[in-house]
C-alpha cells in the first residue's frame, strides 16, 4: 500500500511504500507516525480515556526499526491528552492481544493500493482518497513488529474508536470506502455488499520441517493471498452449505465484528490412513475433551472473534485446562493470564502428536434460525505448529475480564474463510473450509493463482 506524505505533492517520489497487517478484529487503520513514543501502561487519563507516554528506554528504538514512518502531523505525542483532543480527532485502541496504539486523525490521503487482477491476469492499482490514522504511541509489542501499522478489515462502517458521543462523527472504515472501487459481488448474491476471501499458509520452513518438501519440488508458489468479492480460482474448497450468522449483527450495535457463536468442539482421533474428514457418525470423540462452550449464562455459546491479526487464538482458562488434562494427558494446573508473567498452555504430548494418529475436529457454530453448522478442521496447524523439532501449542488461556474467545492467524491457516458483508446488518455471515495438512500439495495447485507471487 503506498501512502503520500503530503496531500500537494504529486511528484513520484514523494509517494512512500507502507506494509501494513491485515486485521480483521480492528475497524481502524493506522501507521507509525513520526516521533512515536511508548504508551505508559501503568497510567490512565479519566479525562480522556487515554493513557500516558514515555520515552522509549532506548531514546532510538522507534527510529531505529526498519519501520516506515508517516508525518504524524499536529499530534506531537509529548502534548498533555488534554492538548492533544484540541489538534483533532484522537483515539486509543485496546487490542485483543493486550496491544495498545494511540493514534491520530489524519487529513483525507491519496492511497495507491496494488493488487492483482486475477481475471486480466495482471497487477492493478486501486486509487483511494481516504481517511486514517497515524500512530503517535504505541507499545513494545507493536513497535517490534514487522508491519508499519494496521489495515483494519473489521466489519463496521466506520472507524469507531474516534467517536466520542453518539452524534460524533467518524471515518469511514476501509471496506465501506473500498466498497465502490471493487468488481461487485456475483449478481446472484445481490444482498452482499463485499466478501473476503482468505487463503492463509505458514511460511515455507513449516513445510520443509515438517513434510520434508523443497521449495523447488513443489513446481508452485506457496501462496497466501485475501480476494475481494470472490474466489479467484475455478476450483473451489468443499465450503460449510449452511451459513454462520455473525455474532451481535443487527442495526442496534454501533459496533459489529467478524465474530461467530461457537456451540462446542470435538476432537475424534482417527487412523492414520483414513481420509480426513470422517464423516462416520459411530465415531466416538475424546469424551472428556468435549468442550460445550453452552450453558444459562451463554445459551448461544461462546462469542469468538474472527481475528487475521492476533498471531494466537484464545479460550476462557477453564477450556485450555479440559484440553491439557482430558486430550493431552497432562497433569499441572495452568495459572491463569497475568501481566508480566509468561503465558502458559496446555502441552501437546506424544500422546496426540505420533504416527500412529490423527485428529479431526469437530466444530459447532450457531447458523440461521438457532441451527447447528458443523465444520470439520485438522487438529494440527491450529491447536499446534511443529517449529524447530518441538511443537508449539497455539491456543492460551484468555484474559479473565474478557469473556469472549479469539482464533487467530493459526486457526486461518488451518481453515479456507470467507467473510460476507450484507445489506441487511442481520444477515452477515461467515463460510469455512478445512486446509487439510495431507491435502496440501494438492490445495497448493488447485488453488493457486497464476501470477501472483509467492508468501
Amino acid at each position: 500500500m503506498l501512502l503520500q506524505d503530503f496531500q500537494e505533492e504529486e511528484e513520484e517520489d514523494s509517494w512512500t511504500t507502507y506494509e501494513l497487517l491485515v486485521d480483521t478484529g480492528l475497524d481502524e487503520t493506522f501507521v507509525f507516525g513520526d516521533g512515536l513514543l511508548l504508551v505508559d501502561s501503568k497510567s490512565k487519563n479519566l479525562n480522556t480515556g487515554m493513557r500516558g507516554r514515555i520515552e522509549w528506554p532506548n531514546t532510538d528504538s522507534a527510529e531505529a526499526t526498519s519501520h516506515s514512518f508517516i508525518h504524524r502531523g499536529p499530534f506531537d505525542p509529548k502534548l498533555s491528552n488534554d492538548v492533544l483532543g484540541t489538534k483533532g480527532k484522537t483515539a486509543e485502541i485496546d487490542f485483543a492481544d493486550g496491544c495498545v496504539a494511540q493514534m491520530g486523525l489524519l487529513q483525507p490521503r491519496m492511497c495507491k493500493i496494488y493488487c492483482y487482477d486475477h481475471r486480466q491476469k495482471e497487477r492493478a492499482r486501486i486509487d483511494l482518497t481516504w481517511q486514517f490514522g497515524a500512530a503517535f504511541a504505541v507499545d513494545s509489542v507493536l513497535i517490534n513488529d514487522p508491519n508499519d501499522g494496521i489495515l483494519g478489515l473489521g466489519l463496521t462502517d466506520f472507524q469507531m474508536a474516534y467517536k466520542s458521543s453518539q452524534n460524533d462523527w467518524c471515518p469511514r472504515s476501509f471496506l465501506e470506502a473500498m466498497r465502490s472501487r471493487l468488481r461487485r459481488v456475483s449478481g446472484s448474491r445481490p444482498e452482499e455488499t463485499i466478501a473476503l476471501y482468505f487463503a492463509i499458509r505458514m511460511a515455507p520452513l513449516y513445510y520443509q520441517q515438517t513434510r520434508q518438501l523443497q521449495y523447488e519440488q513443489l513446481g508452485v508458489p506457496i501462496q497466501s493471498w485475501m480476494s475481494f468479492n470472490r474466489w479467484p480460482c475455478s476450483k473451489e474448497p468443499q465450503w460449510n452449505e449452511d451459513k454462520i450468522v455473525v455474532y451481535g449483527a443487527g442495526p442496534v450495535a454501533y459496533t459489529k465484528q467478524w465474530a461467530v457463536y461457537l456451540r462446542s468442539i470435538r476432537f475424534y482421533p482417527l487412523d492414520p490412513t483414513v481420509h480426513r474428514p470422517q464423516l462416520d457418525t459411530s465415531l466416538m470423540p475424546v469424551y472428556g475433551a468435549m468442550l460445550n462452550f453452552v450453558d444459562n449464562n451463554s445459551p448461544r455459546g461462546l462469542k469468538v472473534l474472527l481475528d487475521t491479526g492476533a498471531s494466537i487464538s484464545r479460550l476462557p482458562l477453564q477450556y485450555i485446562q479440559q484440553i491439557n488434562r482430558e486430550l493431552c494427558m497432562q497433569k499441572n494446573t495452568i495459572n491463569p493470564v497475568r501481566d508480566g508473567i509468561p503465558r502458559e498452555t496446555y502441552e501437546i504430548s506424544h500422546h496426540v502428536d505420533n504416527q500412529d494418529l490423527k485428529i479431526q475436529v469437530l466444530y459447532e457454530f450457531e447458523g440461521a434460525n438457532g441451527s447447528v453448522v458443523k465444520v470439520y478442521g485438522p487438529f494440527e496447524t491450529c491447536f499446534y505448529q511443529r517449529h524447530n523439532g518441538r511443537n508449539e501449542a497455539l491456543i492460551f488461556p484468555q484474559r479473565p475480564s474478557r469473556t469472549y474467545g479469539v482464533f487467530g492467524l493459526n486457526f486461518f491457516q488451518s481453515m479456507y474463510i470467507s467473510l460476507h458483508k450484507t445489506l441487511d446488518s442481520g444477515a452477515n455471515f461467515v463460510r469455512m473450509a478445512a486446509q487439510w495438512p495431507e491435502n496440501f500439495e494438492a490445495d497448493l495447485q488447485g488453488y493457486n493463482v497464476p501470477g501472483l507471487s509467492a508468501t
